[in-house]
């Protein structure tokens, strides 16, 4: 069991890097506007039903 938490540990750290490389790149390419750039519930949203699948 120590095993299995500590590579969904390490798998949660790669998914949130990978995200904050995702959003960079969206607002880069212009695909997020700029004035919902600080509002948090899509983002939220989407990291909570990521979180739900990847615990499930």
């Amino acid at each position: 069991i120590n095993d299995t938490m500590t590579v969904l540990r390490r798998q949660r750290g790669d998914f949130e890097s990978f995200y904050a490389k995702f959003e960079e790149k969206c607002q880069l390419l212009g695909l997020i506007d700029p004035s919902t750039r600080n509002v948090q519930p899509i983002k939220e949203h989407r990291r909570e039903l990521f979180h739900n699948i990847y615990e499930d």
